[in-house]
């Protein structure tokens, strides 16, 4: 009976979001309980959450999993995923390459602060250099605090 109130309540943020926003399109996920776990340990350490979204490309994971470390944060859990645009318009010019095939890249890190090596002020500078550089959106949580 829970899974079938879970299915109805996905169902109805996924209409109530494509009604209200025209060409949008959301997948809802249900976190899995590993996940949930993971996170509660996170809180009780030195942690942060990044969720980044961008245009795929090859080399992405390496630019960010590159920034992270240099900024002294360990990575603990770290998941990816790729899908087309939904503003793709998948058009063929007329020497036959494709128009608006943009795969967006979406990464999920939980990091961990390394002792001695992380500084706030840097990691503020390098994501900020990384949303500029990649022209994506990088959000950040203190996990640290949260229970």
């Amino acid at each position: 009976n829970n899974n079938n109130n879970n299915n109805k309540t996905k169902k109805a943020l996924q209409d109530a979001l494509d009604a209200h926003i025209d060409r949008f399109t959301c997948d809802v996920r249900e976190v899995p309980p590993e996940t949930r776990r993971n996170e509660a340990h996170a809180r009780s350490r030195g942690y942060k959450k990044l969720i980044i979204r961008a245009t795929n490309f090859p080399g992405i994971t390496s630019r960010v999993t590159e920034m992270l470390a240099k900024c002294g944060l360990n990575i603990e859990a770290l998941r990816m995923d790729t899908k087309m645009s939904p503003f793709n318009n998948n058009t063929t010019t007329t020497s036959g390459t494709r128009n608006g095939d943009d795969e967006m890249y979406f990464c999920e890190a939980t990091v961990r602060l390394i002792d001695g090596a992380f500084r706030e002020d840097t990691f503020k500078k390098e994501v900020e250099k990384l949303e500029d550089e990649l022209s994506c959106d990088v959000d950040v949580e203190d996990v640290s605090d949260v229970e």
